[in-house]
């Protein structure tokens, strides 16, 4: 487990801040662009969480509005789950799908993001519960 940790820690690392870089710079998501990556293991399994950067080329900055989830039994073959979680499901929230966490207690997964609340100037926390880790079956809170 401590090889698996510290081999998920190097790979997290060589990962964060690739929004910018090349596509295909990223040894895991080579379909989209991604920041803010996070790792959970359960069940024999490796679940990446990251925010999908969406930004056009004309624009200079983030624009985050939903985040991704691939999974790897194996840690070279990594799978891509549909979307399960966007800002416009915080109904607080009006945008920055910017850094997750996903653990796992007692059966419920919960995903703790950071986005711009709609009311309040600056960062805010979200957090939403599933039942699993693809982040079905979503409560927002």
């Amino acid at each position: 487990m401590k090889n698996l940790f510290i081999n998920l820690s190097v790979l997290l690392l060589s990962i964060v801040g690739t929004a910018q870089s090349v596509k295909f710079n990223n040894p895991i998501i080579t379909d989209k662009y991604t920041g803010d990556p996070a790792a959970l293991v359960y069940k024999d399994k490796v679940y990446l969480y990251a925010g999908h950067d969406e930004a056009p080329n004309d624009f200079n900055f983030y624009k985050m509005n939903e985040w991704l989830v691939y999974s790897s039994s194996d840690m070279k073959k990594w799978q891509s789950h549909p979307v399960p979680l966007k800002v416009t499901d915080f109904k607080w929230a009006k945008s920055d799908a910017w850094a997750s966490q996903v653990i796992e207690r007692n059966g419920k997964f919960y995903w703790y993001v950071t986005v711009e609340h709609g009311t309040v100037p600056g960062k805010s926390i979200g957090v939403a519960v599933a039942d699993n880790p693809l982040g079905q079956l979503l409560k927002m809170h």
